[in-house]
């Protein structure tokens, strides 16, 4: 019974600013994929998952607990819940806009495949074993001094039938000679596009894909810029990915390079 009376976590008890709401500035009326995820939006997913993993193993633990927790049972916190999910993008994207908006210089954005693994091998990749990686190049680098806030994901490669662990990160400052040194040695690990590097020039749109915690694949090639349309996990590989998910806490997902959580914020370290 304690799990009914325990306190809800921080970052559902407190509501972001609302000029850095992340939820507000891409507000409902948006279109789907345009707007952050509604409450509508996270309980319509919660039924699909349950729906997906029933349909692979009935009767499973983690399907009652989607359910229950929709229902207002209690707040289960599990990062493949889509509603606790929402609530801790909200807080994590809120406070990375907060902070893009009170740093002077420019940020950049990258998106870093880590490792990959094949199907049915997915317990194979490490959170933390793709941390110590990135902290590895970062000061290789000549990053080592430089604020980085990132988000740690998994994705579905379709085509190559293989589960690949990326990151987002943000870096706060650096030199342009220590930026080439680390995207050059992103590049070494022998994935398709391992590092992808962009400016940040839209932080409400960037920063709210900054961590996600999706059950989708894309199963048709990219064309440019333009991604293929997203579909849902096929049940296996759909319970295979929550089955991961579960062993996870939402922070385990957050990456904080000379930055650190006080509280309900992110601060950048002096």
């Amino acid at each position: 019974m304690a799990r009914f009376r325990r306190k809800r976590p921080f970052w559902i008890r407190n509501k972001p600013e609302r000029c850095f709401d992340i939820a507000a500035l891409l507000p409902p009326d948006l279109p789907k994929g345009k707007r952050f995820e509604t409450d509508r939006d996270a309980k319509a997913e919660s039924l699909r998952s349950e729906f997906l993993l029933n349909r692979f193993e009935s009767d499973n633990g983690f399907a009652l607990t989607l359910c229950e927790c929709r229902e207002g049972d209690y707040v289960c916190t599990r990062t493949y819940c889509p509603i606790c999910a929402r609530h801790f993008r909200r807080f994590f994207a809120s406070e990375l806009l907060r902070l893009s908006y009170e740093f002077d210089d420019e940020i950049i954005i990258y998106t870093v495949l880590v490792a990959a693994a094949v199907r049915g091998q997915l317990s194979a990749l490490s959170v933390a074993a793709c941390k110590d990686v990135l902290r590895k190049r970062l000061i290789r680098s000549g990053l080592c001094d430089v604020p980085l806030i990132g988000g740690v994901e998994v994705f579905y490669h379709t085509n190559a039938r293989e589960w690949v662990l990326h990151v987002n990160l943000a870096v706060f400052g650096g030199s342009s000679g220590a930026h080439a040194q680390f995207a050059h040695a992103c590049k070494r690990v022998g994935l398709y596009r391992p590092v992808v590097t962009a400016k940040l020039t839209d932080p409400p749109r960037q920063l709210s894909y900054h961590l996600k915690f999706s059950t989708y694949q894309r199963p048709y090639a990219q064309r440019g810029g333009k991604k293929s349309a997203a579909t849902p996990l096929n049940p296996r590989e759909h319970y295979e990915l929550v089955c991961w998910m579960s062993q996870h806490q939402f922070a385990d997902h957050v990456f904080l390079f000379n930055a650190r959580r006080y509280g309900a914020s992110i601060r950048i370290e002096e």
